[in-house]
This record gives C-alpha cells, structure tokens and sequence, in this order.
C-alpha cells in the first residue's frame, strides 16, 4: 500500500479475511520493488498487488524539492520494473493498480495515467474497469455495477467485457 491507506474495516466489511492478507507500506518506489520481488521468489504468496502505480516515488526524488522533480513514476518504472517482471518462475499474479483520470484538455487522448503509461507495455492482461450504474435499495445507494473490458491480453481476445455488483457492506457479487 504505497498511499498508506489501507481500509481494512471496509475489506472486513467486504466479506474480505484481512487475517489472510499480509500488507505492506514501503517507504518509497525503490523498497516497494524490492518488498515485491522478494515475495514473488518466495512463490509463497497467490496475489500480490501494488496500490498504486501513481504512489511510486523514488528515494532520489523524496529527497528533492517539488521544483527540481522530474517525471518520477516513469523513470523509477524505467529502471526497475523490467528487472522486476524477470522473477517469472513463480506462479504469483501480480496487479498493478493504476489510476486513469479525464484529460482536460482533450487533445489527444481523452484520460491521463497520473502513474505513466509504462506499465501496460509490461502487463500480460490488462483490464480497465469502470463505474457503471449505482445500485438502490430502500431508496438508498447500496452499491454500484463495475464494467470491465479485458484492453490487452495473451491468453483471450481482447475486447472481452463482463460486469459485475459491487456490495457496500458485503462486497462483490459473483462475476
């Protein structure tokens, strides 16, 4: 957890056992790698995910001031996440997660990664997910409806959708 935000009254609430989940809050970009790499060449953990992508900041770049910075996540990306993803003799799935935002000036692309665009060169699957319709209940907001769409894939076609109902107080629905 690179934004040491970790809710874990809400993943309880979310039928998630937090007693099974082992959650880290590394310092910088640099530690996060190295936390990660070790806990996939352990093959002892099924999931690994890294929240989020927009959070990694090197230990260069903590040091600095807010005007001497460069683009940090990418440079940090650059350098280590390739020596990363060589751990492939483990059978841990590892999630990237990052966040897309609206561009406001809308030239080019429509959204903007605030964590760079590195990772989906990278990524075996990936899939962008987004907020569908909420859900009421008793005239009151009790979740809401996730759509996914699979953008790059090896294993399936891309282009893939599903969705699926997220619960306020018991999680996910069955995909």
């Amino acid at each position: 957890d690179m934004e040491h935000s970790f809710p874990a009254s809400l993943a309880e609430s979310s039928s998630i056992d937090s007693s099974r989940l082992f959650v880290l809050s590394p310092s910088c970009g640099e530690d996060a790698f190295s936390m990660m790499s070790e806990l996939v060449r352990t093959d002892a953990i099924d999931l690994l995910a890294l929240d989020s992508v927009t959070a990694l900041i090197s230990k260069d770049d903590l040091e600095r001031r807010v005007s001497e910075q460069e683009d940090t996540v990418s440079s940090l990306l650059k350098r280590q996440l390739p020596e990363f993803l060589l751990v492939k003799a483990s059978n841990t799935a590892v999630v990237f997660i990052n966040q897309v935002r609206s561009n406001m000036k809308r030239l080019g692309l429509p959204t903007k990664s605030t964590g760079g665009r590195m990772v989906k060169h990278y990524a075996a699957l990936r899939i962008e997910t987004s907020c569908g319709e909420m859900l009421e209940g008793k005239g009151r907001m009790v979740g809401r409806e996730v759509r996914c769409v699979a953008t790059k894939s090896l294993s399936i076609f891309p282009g893939r959708k599903a969705s699926f109902d997220v619960f306020n107080d018991i999680g996910a629905d069955d995909v």
